[in-house]
């Protein structure tokens, strides 16, 4: 029994460092696949090796709340409807194990994305502090921009167990920028338990009262 509980221990070991050490070779294999070249569909996002710029960004406070992803920026090619292609950078974040990659679109796309904050909803905190900490970084990675366009999470304060910032969008070609969303986030005993993003160019609209903001919970 003990040399078959050591004999797993080395094997685990072996693959953690053959995991470490060829994570961006899997990383690549599996944007192969998840976004390949010879996909037709519309609305499609397609990985070309050759245009990638692959960046690993290093954010421990997310990494300690969310350890089996390691987190990247990579061009990809988006396809609207066939006539509407663009490039633009993105946020991946793969886990390399399970080879399993979450896709999250520039903000300006498609507002802050859901499946990247249902990952971090109801996660313990020690500490005010350290969920305000943990909080710039994840703002830092939804915040990815392109060569034309910056987001900026601006904190705006802390009431009623809501924190609060203005999401800024910066374009960097008109040199301009603008007040994208109002973002709310909902605290019960140091957990993240509702993400609201208001869109406030329609908020006092009445024709969009139902749709001018988004609530993930």
């Amino acid at each position: 029994m003990i040399n078959m509980n050591y004999k797993f221990l080395i094997i685990s070991i072996l693959a953690f460092f053959y995991i470490q050490l060829n994570s961006q070779n899997l990383l690549e294999n599996a944007l192969e696949k998840e976004f390949p070249e010879n996909s037709t569909k519309n609305g499609r996002w397609v990985y070309y090796a050759d245009k990638a710029n692959i960046e690993k960004i290093e954010k421990p406070l997310v990494k300690e709340v969310l350890p089996n992803y390691d987190f990247y920026k990579v061009k990809l090619t988006g396809y609207l409807g066939g006539w509407d292609i663009f490039e633009t950078n993105c946020l991946i974040l793969f886990d390399s194990f399970k080879q399993e990659i979450v896709l999250v679109p520039p903000i300006w796309f498609d507002d802050v994305d859901e499946n990247l904050i249902k990952l971090i909803l109801n996660k313990q905190f020690d500490s005010h502090e350290k969920l305000l900490n943990f909080l710039t970084e994840l703002n830092e990675l939804m915040g990815i921009g392109d060569k034309y366009t910056k987001n900026e999470f601006i904190y705006t304060g802390f009431k009623e167990n809501i924190i609060m910032y203005n999401l800024l969008e910066h374009n960097l070609f008109r040199k301009e920028c603008r007040l994208w969303r109002e973002i709310e986030i909902k605290i019960e005993k140091l957990k993240i338990v509702e993400y609201i993003s208001i869109n406030p160019a329609v908020k006092d609209d009445e024709e969009y009262k139902e749709h001018y903001k988004k609530i993930i919970k």
